[in-house]
């Protein structure tokens, strides 16, 4: 977004607390009011125009040609620097209605327009006097919108508005379109505003640019990329639904390479992508922006015949905190191609086996649920906040069945924690290259239920390194490789723990280990690894102060200044004592003196 329009928006939040001695002109229809527009314009807003209840049917004459770079062509009205308000009890009430070949309405310095409804306005013809006539359907201009409806416009940018000095505040932009982006609005701020029902032959059938503030977006549609909103920040939206990208990425959200977007406080439900020829993602959301704290459920990233899909909830994207639950793709159901830090996965699915919840996808202190947990939904409340989102809940497909993976292609994971999922065939899938590492680095892997822990690790690749990690009380075995999967070569462990292995101890540790540090519960160690279990505050698989897992763990740099899975206030080490697993315990141990000085 422009310094220019952030401004504006600015500006137009702090108009709209603006409490001065207001003269009101009342009007009754259409000419009087384009009389009284003519009197009073640029007079300043202690002037009111109060509309009379009604339907005002506007001619097809422009009373306006503007000539600035954004705000150009011909408008109906045109409104400045004065307060332009409806008289009825809601803006259904006082309707101004185009004459379908013209824009309807222009603001100029900050026109104030209130509980009124702008409709069939055009301007999808880029005339030959003005070069960016074809914006804004409904308005262009420099104004604040409040308590108002804009529908059934078009344009070519911004269906029914275009501005970079104009705001929308509690207002609805409901059925308008474009024939090129943004189908509601292109380059404002709108806060407390539904965008419902808009489309655009492009991208961003919504919004397009700008920032959207604790706004609903649902059932929008473009034929290019982001359903919902496109190129746009989103802060506090907590209803972006049922968009759909019919030909393109991001079936909620979608941004461009290179963007500094920010998508904040938000949840992302039901959306959809897809794309007839080429592969699509990103059900949820897709490109290279940062979201953060946001709740991605349920959507869906369909493939074809011929072409994959990739992350059901959300591509390319980086990720903090939130949840991706529910979501459904060819390839990553929950994500594909992100990086995400503090982020829970539950209970994605991925039609090609591709894994479940993640594909080429780095997690760090992240945890991937299962549907089914043995310390049950109420206990996960206990110790995430979030167990109401451990469901199977996607409106678009069934999610009953169980896929083969839940993590595929370069599993990259730092701090995270499995439990509960409940794949066909094995937790892991995949392999590394020169570029692409799979790494799993404290790590804690626990009560799930599939065939094999590891399969398919290609020997002519990267092996894959397994450090400081947990392996236990998962179904038939907690190191068991598929029986292809018989190269040491392939994957390597190092200070690792685990219950139960199809492969002899002596063999893990003379074949498959880097230095022969991989231990036995029950074996090397006490049999009991001793968690803290499902108590109140409790995480249940954090460490009582008796595990024999504390202080084994090996040292690794990218520890200093780094925390456990549960963040903030829990280190990583203790100097260079490092415990197994993605918990760090800080209680002291039985029998240490503790000085307070």
């Amino acid at each position: 977004m422009t310094i220019k329009c952030l401004a504006a928006c600015l500006l137009s939040a702090l108009s709209i607390s603006v409490n001065a001695d207001v003269t009101v002109i009342p009007v009754n229809g259409v000419d009087d009011l384009i009389a009284k527009l003519g009197e009073y314009n640029g007079k300043g807003l202690n002037y009111e125009l109060r509309l009379s209840p009604g339907d005002y049917w506007l001619p097809d004459e422009a009373m306006v040609t503007l000539t600035g770079q954004y705000a150009q062509g011909k408008s109906t009205l045109l409104v400045d620097k004065i307060r332009l308000v409806g008289g009825g009890d809601g803006p259904e009430d006082v309707r101004l209605i185009g004459a379908g070949n013209l824009r309807v309405v222009s603001g100029a310095n900050s026109a104030w327009i209130e509980n009124l409804t702008i409709t069939n306005g055009n301007a999808t013809v880029k005339l030959t006097d003005a070069g960016n006539s074809n914006r804004g359907g409904g308005i262009t201009g420099s104004c604040v919108l409040t308590n108002c409806i804009v529908t059934g416009c078009k344009a070519a940018i911004g269906g029914a508005m275009f501005s970079t000095s104009a705001s929308l505040h509690g207002c609805k932009v409901v059925n308008n379109s474009a024939t090129s982006v943004g189908g509601g609005t292109h380059t404002l701020c709108a806060y407390d505003t539904d965008f419902i029902g808009n489309s655009s032959a492009g991208n961003g059938g919504a919004a397009a640019l700008g920032s959207l503030y604790r706004c609903n977006i649902i059932s929008n549609t473009a034929a290019g990329n982001g359903g919902g909103a496109y190129d746009t920040h989103l802060y506090g939206c907590t209803n972006v639904s049922w968009n759909v990208a019919t030909k393109g990425n991001g079936g909620g959200f979608a941004c461009q390479e290179g963007k500094d977007i920010k998508v904040h406080d938000c949840v992302f439900y039901a959306n959809k992508c897809s794309h007839p020829s080429a592969i699509s993602y990103g059900g949820g959301v897709f490109g290279s922006i940062s979201v953060s704290n946001c709740t991605i459920r349920g959507n869906y990233s369909q493939g074809t015949s011929d072409k994959d899909s990739y992350g059901g909830g959300v591509a390319k994207a980086t990720l903090y905190g939130g949840v991706v639950s529910g979501n459904y793709a060819d390839c990553g159901g929950g994500a594909a191609y992100v990086t995400a830090e503090g982020t829970r996965f539950s209970c994605n699915r991925a039609s090609s086996n591709d894994g479940n919840n993640a594909n080429r996808s780095n997690l760090y202190r992240c945890e991937v649920i299962g549907s089914d947990l043995s310390f049950g939904t109420a206990s996960c409340t206990v110790f995430t906040n979030i167990g109401a989102e451990i469901v199977l809940d996607n409106p678009h497909v069934d999610l009953t069945f169980r896929s083969n993976y839940v993590y595929t292609r370069y599993p990259n994971c730092t701090n995270c924690l499995f439990v509960g999922c409940t794949p066909n065939e094995a937790m892991f899938f995949g392999y590394g290259t020169a570029t692409m590492k799979s790494h799993l680095v404290n790590c804690t892997v626990v009560e799930n239920s599939s065939g094999y822990m590891f399969t398919y690790f290609k020997t002519e690749d990267q092996p894959m390194l397994v450090e400081n990690c947990l392996f236990y009380g998962n179904s038939y075995q907690d190191i068991q490789c598929h029986p292809s999967q018989t190269i040491p070569s392939a994957i390597k462990f190092s200070n690792c723990v685990y219950a139960r292995s199809n492969i002899d101890a002596a063999t893990l540790k003379s074949s498959y280990s880097l230095d022969g540090s991989i231990y036995q519960l029950g074996t090397d160690l006490p049999a009991d690894p001793k968690f803290m279990g499902a108590k109140e505050g409790n995480h249940p698989y954090s460490l009582k102060r008796t595990s024999p897992l504390r202080g084994i763990g090996a040292y690794a740099q990218w520890m200093d200044g780094a925390t456990d899975i549960r963040g903030e206030g829990f280190a990583r080490a203790d100097g260079i004592s490092v415990d197994i697993g993605c918990y760090q315990c800080w209680l002291p141990v039985i029998g240490m003196k503790v000085s307070i000085r």
